[in-house]
């Protein structure tokens, strides 16, 4: 599902025409981010807790020469499912 996919389905779901469904999209996703970037989870009823990973910096290999490279420290989201959807989950196999 692309972006583009779920402004489709907000419009069709919520009554909304396709820019209010954009904007809505952009403004959730905007808020989400900025929440992260200030260190908060996210915590979603039903669906699941995003939360940022750090990571150290670390000596990694390149992977043609195998030359030890400085690898800088980073940043990275996780995202752990919620009891309920994986309930969900475990009914699709």
């Amino acid at each position: 599902m692309t972006k583009t996919d779920l402004v489709d389905e907000i419009r069709n779901n919520g009554n909304l025409t396709k820019k209010e469904s954009e904007s809505f999209l952009n403004t959730v996703l905007e808020v989400l981010m900025a929440s992260l970037e200030r260190g908060e989870d996210i915590r979603l009823d039903k669906f699941g807790t995003f939360s940022l990973a750090k990571r150290a910096a670390r000596i990694g290999r390149h992977p043609k020469t195998k030359e030890p490279l400085e690898l800088p420290p980073s940043c990275s989201v996780s995202f752990k499912p919620a009891k309920a959807f994986k309930e969900r989950l475990k009914k699709m196999a």
